[in-house]
Order: C-alpha cells, then structure tokens, then sequence
C-alpha cells in the first residue's frame, strides 16, 4: 500500500499502514527521535527518505512528501513521549493547538487555512503551509534548504509547548537567533573563506545585528544556557549539524574550525564524541544522497545556496511585482527607508521600522509568507536590498503621489 503526501487524507492512511497502534507504540526519548531522523536527511534540510515505513519510499516521493511526514512523525514521537497515557486524538489536537498558538493575534501563514472540524485534515493543511510546499519556486531547489532545516526549531519548540504552552512564540524567536548566530560563528571561523563566504557572513550580521558582538557560541557557563537548550538533546545535536553544514564546503575540517567546533561542544557540555558521530552521519548521508541533491553535489555549497536564495528572492519580488507596489505606496516611510537604504546604511531604528513593515507587506501576499517562518528572516535582507532594484517605479516620487 502506498500514500500521498500531497493529497488530503494521508495523515489517516499513514496512521491506518503503521504495524502498531499509536497507543502500542513504545515512547522514544530525545536521543533516539533524534537518531531515527538524522539518517533521513531531515536535519540537513533535505530528507530523502521516512524515518518509519521506509519501504513507502518506492512511492514516489519528493523532498517536500519526505520532510513533511518525518516532521509530522516527529512531533506524534515528541507527544508520545511525553503523554504516554494520551491517545492519538490528544496527539493531533494538540498539534494543531501548538501551530495555531504560534499565529495567535496576528496575521500569519496559516491565515488563509479554511479550517475544518477534521483535526487530521487541519494538521496537513498546517503542516503543508509550514513547509512552504504550495509555493512552486521552492519545489527542487536548494533555496528551501535553509527553512527546511529549520523545521527542527518544530520539534523542539513542541516539547517546549508540552510541558508550558505560553512558551511557544518565545521559543520560535530565541530558537531561530541561535540558529543564526551559530551559522555565522561557524562560517566565520573557517580558515579560507571565499567571497561567498563573506557574502553569507554579511547576509547573516545584517539579519541579527547582535550576532557579532557576544564574546561566547552560547554561554560559558551550564546555568546561563538558554533553558530551551538545556533540556533539549535534539537542539545539541541540532547546533552541532549546523556548524557542520557551515564548513562542509570543502569536504575536510581545518585546524580553526576544529577549534570551534571543540570550543562549542564545551560550552553545550556534550561529550566531544556527538562530534564525531554527528561527522560520521553527515557522511554516510552524503554518501547515500548526495549525488541527488544539489546542495551537496555542487563543488561549492555556500556559493550554490547564496546564488539560489538571491535567484529565488528574485523571482518571488519579480512575480509579486504589482502586489508588492501596491502595498508600498500606502507604505510611504518603508519606500523611503529602503530608498535611502541604497545610498547609505540604515541606524538600527531605521533597520527595525523596515523589517516589520515589510514583514506586514509580507503577510499579505501567500508566496511572500516564507520570509515570516523561522528561517524566512536571513532572506529578508535580500528582499530589502532589492526591491529597489527590481522595482524602480515603486521608488518613483511622482507615482507615490498618485
């Protein structure tokens, strides 16, 4: 028996192909979701196969099918564990709680969600939007890399939820500066750096602008780890993979970002041996894949992923063209921020009043809601940069007037 994962129902028809029930099946902890997923590709952003039922994977299956359903049997193993006496009907209501805490009050990407008394039938539909899977530009690419592996921050930001519910929305945000300050510390400390390099190191210090400037990877000491940290063996692990990401261009490890990598497991207080193993998965999954994917297949990694997001942000303003011109002219302080963001840099005030109108713009038009999921902020300073340059008329005095 197979099943679709772009077609509705197959939450159900997944559950029903499972050899036990949800109720027989035994609790995992952290360590062992964690060793079920990271053979898949799940957490390089690029799953290629199911953490469960692999033999589905004769199906046919894109990255997008792979990644959804590992991220959904992640958060059902993350509920298991934690409410072993709860049934399956608990498990998908409270993950559609968790997706639509993550919205409260606000417009947000699962807004246009035409809600049903179907709990299955609104988890596809969430898990659908989150992954971004109706927007065609992502389809294939590398582009979706970034936000795919990011679909971590779910998992761990779910066990969070679980045991306090109003930590969600913290949770996202601190979860994803983490993720970004640990990318450009990683990338910052390899020892040749191409111009690709230093374009994806500005792309990240001008997302968080206080990436640079804390003296620590994450703290010195044990009890002034963030607590999301400290109970979450997942997040190690997951910080430990994307540092590996950051400098795997060249296939090798160099004396500076061993360094790093030994200073980082100290302050996470994880044996120096999850590097290794972390190492070794990351191999034997290229090995398998990566001939498939383009990410790893491409002799330069960081050059392939920067020209693909620039290509892809492009496309999207380029495509969006008209909506995003409409909305700028009732936005007549954003147009003349980002105006002058073309002469000269904005103070940070300016920078803040740019990002969370142009995150409103965004929020209104559907392919525009990746820039609003975690992952979607490293993207938004090439959107800033150039819609100027794409959109020229929108920066036209005279039309503005109109």
């Amino acid at each position: 028996m197979a099943i679709n994962p772009a077609s509705s129902g197959w939450v159900n028809k997944y559950i029903s192909l499972l050899p036990i029930t949800f109720n027989e099946t035994t609790p995992l902890c952290q360590k062992e979701v964690y060793k079920l997923l990271v053979k898949t590709g799940f957490f390089y952003g690029v799953s290629s196969d199911l953490a469960v039922l692999p033999h589905l994977k004769d199906t046919i299956f894109s990255i997008e099918d792979f990644t959804k359903v590992n991220l959904f049997t992640a958060l059902m193993l993350t509920y298991r564990y934690q409410n072993p006496n709860n049934d399956l009907a608990d498990a998908l209501k409270t993950i559609e709680r968790f997706y639509t805490s993550s919205n409260k009050g606000k417009k947000g990407i699962f807004s246009r969600i035409s809600f049903s008394k179907n709990t299955a039938s609104n988890v596809e539909a969430m898990l659908s939007t989150r992954i971004q899977e109706s927007n065609p530009i992502f389809k294939k690419g590398s582009s979706s890399f970034f936000t795919h592996i990011l679909l971590s921050i779910d998992i761990i930001a779910f066990s969070g939820f679980l045991k306090d519910e109003s930590r969600n929305i913290e949770t996202y945000g601190q979860l994803e500066f983490i993720y970004n300050k640990l990318s450009y510390l990683a990338l910052s400390a390899k020892l040749n750096k191409t111009k690709n390099d230093t374009n994806m190191l500005s792309l990240f210090k001008e997302t968080f602008s206080a990436i640079a400037t804390d003296t620590f990877i994450i703290k010195n000491d044990y009890s002034e780890l963030p607590l999301v940290i400290q109970e979450n063996e997942i997040l190690k692990n997951q910080l430990l993979n994307l540092c590996l990401l950051a400098i795997y261009d060249d296939k090798e490890i160099d004396s500076l970002e061993l360094a790093f990598l030994s200073k980082l497991t100290k302050e996470l207080f994880v044996d120096e041996i999850n590097v290794s193993e972390n190492i070794e998965n990351l191999y034997l999954f290229t090995q398998s894949y990566g001939k498939h994917i383009q990410l790893f297949n491409s002799a330069n990694p960081v050059k392939h992923f920067y020209k693909e997001t620039r290509r892809t942000v492009k496309i999207l303003i380029l495509k969006n063209a008209d909506r995003i011109v409409k909305e700028l002219i009732e936005s007549k302080e954003l147009v003349q921020l980002m105006g002058q963001s073309t002469l000269r840099d904005l103070n940070e005030e300016e920078k803040k009043k740019v990002k969370e109108q142009l995150l409103d713009i965004c929020k209104t038009i559907p392919s525009l809601t990746i820039f609003i999921i975690p992952g979607g902020s490293l993207l938004l300073p090439l959107l800033i940069k150039l819609i100027p340059q794409l959109l020229p008329s929108a920066f036209d005095e005279n039309r503005i007037k109109k």
